[in-house]
């Protein structure tokens, strides 16, 4: 009964809807697989940037792409495919292994009478990027966004051959960032080392793009130009040899003769701690952070668990061994989060700050 509803549905006038489409859904869009990246505000809580229950909307996104025949086998968190260079080739791989053809980026824009819901669909062989859809809607909610989306689907004659979807989303909760050993320490040999230090990478913007995402990707890149201007400033602290360089994996590293590599992962506090094997609990609602130090003790300063927040870590690139060190230092911003860091550092191997 609920299919036929759902269908009868696709045949009324949107005379409501706010629709603004690009050309067509691929054509194989019901009988391929998809990963759906779920983009909500991020809210505000004290003071922190906290982040919104994203797995809500993609529970309800789920119900209404099974009724269309959409196979959505993962569902992402859009700020996690940026949260660190590491983790960017690791959801690439991921979309790779499981022959992902098409990525569906749901979005929650606006608040009260002005919250939309905006539906793009992408090619996976442009990466993750995100830009030049195939296909773009919105709507004042998501019912309606699945009922336009099931209209362009009849309406194209689709062929539908995804039968065995899941019943309920998949996430992807247990991504891990090392293979080697996990120190809750910082190396001694960084005295003798140099050490690498990825940058921020710019986007290279395809060909075909809107001028809309062309200002777009203008704009990030100046963004992420001031960043890597702030890196560098915060990185004439640190007295041992370091080397700025761009990220493309942790083999071509080795191959230039860096053995250890500073890198970020940006994400709620407990994202983090998943990723890099620390102990967590669901009882826990705060973490303890330490972060400058003065007189030998350090500050402390306490962070929701769901507050998006960065938090700095060494790895070795010839054995995937990661150094977290030995105080959790994560903060709100990259920058206070890479200081912590570096205070760390000097605090552990007792260096001159």
């Amino acid at each position: 009964m609920r299919n036929k509803t759902f269908h009868f549905l696709l045949f009324f006038p949107l005379f409501l809807f706010v629709l603004s489409s690009f050309a067509q859904v691929p054509e194989d869009l019901t009988s391929s697989r998809s990963v759906v990246i779920i983009d909500v505000p991020d809210q505000d809580v004290k003071g922190f940037k906290v982040r919104a229950d994203w797995k809500k909307l993609a529970r309800t996104a789920h119900g209404g792409l099974k009724q269309i025949g959409v196979d959505a086998i993962l569902y992402l968190n859009r700020d996690d495919l940026k949260a660190g260079p590491e983790i960017t080739l690791v959801y690439e791989n991921v979309l790779m292994n499981r022959r992902v053809s098409n990525l569906i980026l749901i979005q929650e824009v606006g608040e009260g009478y002005e919250k939309a819901y905006k539906l793009k669909i992408f090619d996976k062989v442009q990466g993750i990027a995100l830009y030049d859809p195939y296909y773009s809607i919105t709507a004042p909610g998501m019912e309606e966004l699945m009922l336009l989306l099931g209209r362009q689907v009849l309406r194209q004659g689709v062929s539908r051959s995804n039968l065995l979807i899941l019943d309920q989303p998949e996430y992807l909760d247990n991504l891990s960032l090392f293979s080697g050993t996990r120190f809750v320490n910082v190396s001694s040999r960084l005295k003798s080392q140099t050490l690498a230090v990825i940058l921020f990478d710019t986007i290279t913007a395809p060909s075909g793009l809107s001028e809309q995402d062309l200002v777009e990707i203008k704009n990030e890149n100046v963004l992420i130009r001031q960043q890597n201007a702030e890196l560098a400033n915060i990185m004439q602290r640190y007295p041992l040899k370091y080397e700025l360089v761009y990220f493309k994996g942790i083999e071509d590293l080795y191959r230039k003769g860096f053995q250890y590599v500073l890198l970020p992962v940006i994400s709620t506090g407990k994202t983090i701690k998943k990723m890099l094997d620390y102990e967590t609990s669901d009882a826990e609602t705060m973490y303890v952070s330490e972060t400058q130090h003065l007189n030998d003790k350090p500050v402390l300063k306490k962070i929701p668990v769901q507050a998006v927040q960065a938090k700095y870590y060494i790895k070795q690139t010839i054995v995937n061994d990661i150094h977290v060190g030995k105080r959790w230092d994560a903060d709100v911003s990259w920058q206070q989060a890479l200081n912590n860091f570096l205070d760390n550092i000097f605090f552990d191997l007792q260096l001159e700050n």
